[in-house]
């Protein structure tokens, strides 16, 4: 916080002198998605949106072309120092799901992927997949499930019309805090949960799927 208060929150400046700066997929999903409601908002209560913003939230869905990797066939953060993709999968790459801007053929390799040997594990969705240098079950973001990125994931697969891909994560999630309690994050092998406990963000993810009409 420091270091942008010296650089007076001056992007150019920050950019420049920034040692790690990363275009996160979470981030622009999540963007993208809140955009959209920020428009149905504007329409429903007949605000008009200013230009120049409506400008930007219009190009945020091309951030996600730039990060997609047609080696891989899946989606990857980028350095944007260096504008390289990160290559190392994370469970961010299904993200785009939920900002629904990506083409149905995109989506349907990411439904393929999450459905790979790599990412079935027997709780979903772990945070790295399991074939990973970085997998560590319960070390924070290098393995285990988090009910957040689940939530964000099985509304993007709904979205794109994989209702049954849905529920399976639905289901796991729902399993895994009735038969452990409301943790931070749990192991994909054997839903050992870790963290804080209670965690308002897994207990109010899970009304919300318990609520939800799947």
């Amino acid at each position: 916080a420091r270091r942008l208060r010296r650089k007076q929150y001056n992007t150019n400046k920050i950019f420049r002198h920034t040692q790690l700066c990363i275009e996160d997929l979470a981030f622009n999903s999540i963007l993208i998605r809140a955009n959209s409601h920020l428009m149905n908002i504007a329409t429903d209560t007949n605000q008009d949106i200013p230009g120049w913003l409506m400008s930007r939230m219009k190009k945020a869905p091309h951030s996600l072309e730039l990060l997609w990797n047609e080696s891989t066939q899946q989606y990857s953060s980028r350095n944007y120092s260096t504008f390289e993709l990160i290559k190392e999968p994370t469970i961010m790459t299904f993200l785009p799901l939920y900002a629904g801007t990506i083409s149905a053929s995109r989506a349907k390799k990411l439904v393929e992927l999450l459905k790979s040997r790599a990412w079935s594990t027997k709780f979903l969705v772990p945070t790295v997949p399991k074939n990973s240098k970085f997998f560590s079950p319960t070390r924070y973001w290098q393995g285990p499930v988090w009910i957040n990125t689940n939530w964000l994931i099985a509304d993007g697969l709904k979205r794109y019309g994989y209702v049954n891909e849905a529920n399976e994560v639905i289901k796991n999630s729902v399993t895994l805090v009735n038969d452990h309690g409301s943790y931070e994050y749990f192991s994909p092998l054997d839903g050992r949960p870790s963290g804080a406990h209670p965690f308002s963000w897994t207990a109010a993810l899970t009304i919300d799927f318990l609520k939800s009409d799947t």
